[in-house]
């Protein structure tokens, strides 16, 4: 989601962090997994992963774009996350909500289109309409489904928030969730 910006460097595993989905990157103080599963994947995938909350429900979930082109199924987890990013705001018109997809499936996949934002993530919309689809990391082949794709995002708990200092003041968002910084985010998880 976000160019390499603030300093960037590889991590000691000399791997890039998921920058864009910085939500799955963050791990939970108590085991050092992701507590809240911001784009909950459902299983443990190692250093890199976000799997599922404790007790986190899970569920399939169907979409589509807005016009009806290319629609999608996938096994999600119920937390989201936000990203405040300005790539984010530029592309989706305020804060990308995204939850993990598995075991995804497109039809209509001629109708997708996918736009290389920066050296490890792509971005996918629909070539008639224009609607944002996913974030997807490319080397772990990693999908964050937008949530507002999603046919029935009733299901969807709002678990944390970042770039929270590259959000305009012209909005907030409740309930109150964890937030960092993009300075904290890059000072935990540096890149280059």
């Amino acid at each position: 989601m976000v160019a390499p910006v603030r300093g960037t460097k590889m991590d000691e595993s000399g791997e890039i962090p998921a920058i864009g989905c910085v939500l799955a990157r963050i791990p939970d103080e108590r085991d050092g997994a992701c507590e809240h599963a911001p784009y909950g994947s459902g299983e443990p995938s190692g250093k890199h992963g976000f799997p599922a909350g404790k007790g986190e429900a899970r569920m399939s979930g169907t979409g589509r774009c807005l016009c009806g082109a290319v629609s999608f199924t996938a096994d999600i987890g119920s937390r989201i996350g936000a990203c405040h990013c300005g790539q984010c705001r530029r592309w989706a018109s305020g804060p990308y909500f995204a939850v993990a997809a598995k075991n995804l499936r497109f039809e209509g996949e001629e109708g997708l289109g996918r736009y290389r934002s920066s050296d490890w993530a792509e971005r996918g919309f629909c070539r008639k309409c224009g609607s944002s689809l996913f974030y997807r990391m490319i080397k772990e082949d990693r999908y964050m489904m937008a949530v507002g794709a999603f046919d029935d995002p009733s299901g969807f708990e709002l678990a944390r928030q970042v770039f929270i200092d590259d959000k305009p003041g012209y909005y907030d968002l409740t309930p109150l969730t964890k937030t960092s910084t993009g300075d904290d985010f890059f000072t935990r998880y540096p890149v280059q």
